[in-house]
């Protein structure tokens, strides 16, 4: 008979580099099927309807009503979204995910050289203005006018990670200009004006 013993002292894995190197970062994720360690849930808290505007038309012109109510979003739905958001969290803790949250930044209008909008679009969607792939974390343009500022909430999250992991990568995706003659109508409507 064979005779098996379980050892006592600790493994020592042998990782590969990339492995040892994701071990000791701040910022890295290669799949979505690991462990979740840490993670940025958004804020309801200032969330607007957007304002129209060509990219807009492109992802709602089937849903009419959208459209209504431009401004701040009613004091109900808000509460109600920071409830869930909030719950979410929470859940997330109970299983020892480190939650963040970005700063609730002034909902106010601004202007570029190109356009300007009468509100922002909110903080509510990290993963709309933020993704990372490896150790880099990259910052998306928008084509949406409201979310051309968006980022700016997770500025002090996105500092942090910076200055607490050398390897960190942080770019940015060329914004787009915003400007009416760019977008194009979509599913046979008419070209935005020039």
């Amino acid at each position: 008979m064979l005779r098996r013993t379980l050892s006592v002292r600790p493994l020592k894995p042998r990782l590969p580099g990339i492995a040892r190197r994701a071990l000791s970062q701040k910022v890295c994720s290669w799949n979505e099927w690991d462990p979740l360690v840490e993670v940025i849930i958004g804020l309801a808290e200032g969330s607007a309807v957007p304002p129209n505007h060509p990219a807009e038309e492109a992802k709602i012109f089937n849903l009419p009503n959208t459209l209504e109510g431009v401004g701040p979003r009613d004091p109900d739905k808000i509460r109600a979204a920071a409830e869930e958001l909030d719950g979410f969290a929470d859940i997330l803790r109970s299983h020892g995910v480190t939650v963040r949250r970005p700063r609730a930044e002034p909902n106010v209008p601004f202007q570029t050289p190109y356009f300007s909008s009468e509100t922002m679009n909110g903080w509510t969607c990290p993963r709309d203005v933020l993704t990372v792939v490896g150790p880099e974390v990259i910052e998306a343009a928008s084509p949406w006018r409201s979310r051309a500022f968006e980022v700016m909430a997770y500025r002090d999250i996105l500092m942090e990670y910076y200055r607490a992991d050398p390897t960190m990568i942080w770019s940015a995706a060329p914004p787009p200009a915003g400007r009416r003659a760019l977008p194009r109508r979509v599913r046979g409507h008419r070209r935005a004006a020039r």
